[in-house]
């Protein structure tokens, strides 16, 4: 286990970002399938509370809440929404105004839009670590939106910036942790001069937009290239 330490700026900043992508009122009810141990979860809780709406949790029966309690935002993961939409009954009829949000994977373009025909009316994905909240909104499977706030570089093994090439993803955010909790091996190795440093590869095309490649333990180098080893298992 990583212990991040985080003041209370930095919490106020992620629920406000959350507040921003998901907007929030008090008449939102949002359902959550994991407790506050998840970052993503917490955050989304905070702002949602914050916003004067109503927090649903219900981990065991997903499909039974959808229906019961009708909630205007719902938060899960790839593999959860899957599950959920080849379980949903004939019979359901989707919101007209349901905000789906998924984190902690990349959602592929054809579940997004089985989410899109048979549960939300929008679909919010999110690319971000536990270290530094929300970096970007993903615009499709592979691309994202950089946030305003978050300044994204792709750096080669010098660290030396390079654009439309694959490197090293590494940003800065008024929303990073300060350190890790009695573990000052680890902060050097993943924050280094003001930089924080994922651990994912990317391809940055301009200033805005972010290609997420994958995991450095999950690249393989052949003849020079390097591949995602998730795309050659499918």
């Amino acid at each position: 286990h990583k212990y991040m330490l985080r003041n209370y700026t930095v919490n106020q900043i992620r629920f406000d970002q959350f507040q921003q992508k998901e907007h929030y009122n008090s008449q939102s009810r949002v359902l959550l399938s994991f407790g506050f141990p998840v970052q993503a979860i917490y955050g989304r809780a905070m702002a949602c509370l914050g916003a004067g709406g109503t927090v649903i949790f219900n981990n065991k029966n997903l499909i039974e809440s959808l229906i019961i309690y009708k909630p205007t935002h719902f938060a899960t993961i790839p593999g959860n929404l899957h599950r959920i939409l080849s379980q949903l009954p004939d019979s359901y009829r989707k919101s007209e105004k349901f905000t789906l949000s998924t984190f902690g994977g990349k959602l592929p373009d054809h579940l997004r839009q089985a989410a899109l025909d048979k549960l939300a009316s929008k679909v919010i994905v999110s690319y971000g670590t536990n270290e530094t909240g929300s970096i970007c909104t993903m615009i499709n499977e592979e691309q994202g939106l950089i946030l305003p706030d978050v300044t994204v570089e792709v750096v080669d093994e010098t660290d030396t910036p390079i654009l439309n090439k694959a490197g090293i993803i590494r940003l800065k955010s008024p929303a990073l942790i300060t350190e890790y909790f009695h573990d000052e091996d680890i902060t050097h190795k993943k924050i280094r001069n003001g930089w924080f440093y994922p651990g994912d590869h990317g391809i940055k095309t301009d200033d805005r937009h972010l290609t997420l490649l994958g995991r450095d333990d999950n690249l393989i180098n052949l003849g020079g290239v390097k591949h995602d080893i998730t795309d050659l298992e499918e």
